[in-house]
């Protein structure tokens, strides 16, 4: 069983939990050094794997990534568990020093624009962990085991892969001249959280549209739009 609800969620129960989820990130935003923007972003679209055959393909999609990881892709996957701007800052040959010190603030709005509605989506379909449980479809049981510490929230959509995604997407906006590496960081982050057995693949490629979403709805921001302006002429001046 991959869920604890069989993907059919209790729809009062669901409002009530988005619109507190909702309420109290707007709550936590407006005590912190990070803006909130109005996004307009519709969650109805995403939805996991539902039927045997969908399953199936999902974890044999997944276990692919999972039965050739190695040890070091391993550590990697740990050293990005913290989903902190470390991750970016720490990455060789990316950013100069100068250069992350202007950008973490930035990460640390993405991270929480974004992550209010990946936890709206993980609330509503309530995923179980590939390494949760028992796996079985028909009649196959699957065991997959994780090789790194992971939180206990649900599995989809990955957060990971959105505000990895949606960081090195913004980022790109400011330093075009890193984008490939940048945008290339921000999938490696997400595909990580596969082979270390914490997601699915459908986890992460939902949660990669997610990000993409988000950074379309930020840029419509004259508020978002602003900050960037400002922020691509003090990186000018390094």
């Amino acid at each position: 069983m991959l869920t604890r609800n069989h993907y059919k969620p209790w729809i009062p129960r669901a409002y009530i939990f988005v619109f507190m989820v909702i309420q109290s990130n707007f709550a936590a935003a407006a005590e912190s050094n990070y803006e909130t923007y109005p996004l307009r972003i519709n969650t109805e679209s995403f939805r996991p794997p539902t039927t045997a055959n969908g399953l199936e393909a999902d974890i044999l999609r997944s276990a692919k990534y999972m039965n050739e990881r190695t040890e070091s892709q391993c550590q990697r996957a740990e050293s990005q568990a913290s989903l902190s701007f470390n991750i970016f800052r720490d990455e060789p040959n990316l950013l100069t020093k100068e250069e992350a010190d202007l950008l973490e603030p930035l990460y640390d709005e993405v991270f929480h624009n974004t992550d209010i509605y990946v936890h709206e989506i993980k609330r509503k379909w309530d995923r179980l962990r590939p390494f949760q449980g028992e796996i079985r479809i028909k009649n196959i049981e699957y065991k997959i085991e994780k090789c790194i510490r992971s939180h206990s929230s649900s599995s989809y959509i990955s957060g990971h892969s959105a505000i990895g995604r949606a960081a090195a997407n913004i980022f790109s906006v400011l330093l075009p001249n890193k984008a490939e590496a940048l945008r290339a960081l921000g999938n490696d982050i997400g595909e990580n959280r596969i082979l270390a057995g914490v997601h699915y693949l459908s986890d992460v490629e939902d949660g990669r549209k997610m990000g993409d979403i988000v950074v379309r709805e930020l840029l419509k921001s004259p508020a978002f739009r602003k900050k960037l302006d400002d922020l691509k002429e003090k990186l000018k001046r390094l």
